[in-house]
């Protein structure tokens, strides 16, 4: 099975040993390679496919941190709808010139 990849937010972060805690939690999972910044707040994880987000969370949780799945997919699904909604104004817009 192949490893999906994914972004995840981590709060309360304040330093370098801060991220290395988070990455060692998340490794501790099987089948999980990690790579946490402190200074943006992000970890990404390489996972295999049985490992859930929600288990990813909850080892974050563990150590201390508060943690979420990362909002650039659902960012960029609003960018596609209201780039479709912008595109369909202008359409319905051209006749009435």
């Amino acid at each position: 099975m192949s490893a999906r990849s994914v972004e995840l937010s981590v709060g309360g972060m304040t330093c370098a040993s801060c991220s290395r805690r988070v990455e060692k939690s998340l490794e501790k999972l099987d089948g999980v390679r990690a790579s946490v910044n402190y200074a943006t707040g992000v970890a990404f994880a390489d996972v295999d496919p049985e490992v859930t987000n929600e288990q990813l969370i909850a080892a974050i949780e563990k150590t201390g941190y508060t943690a979420s799945i990362s909002g650039k997919a659902v960012e960029l699904y609003g960018v596609r709808e209201f780039r479709i909604r912008l595109i369909l104004s202008a359409l319905l817009t051209i006749p009435l010139m």
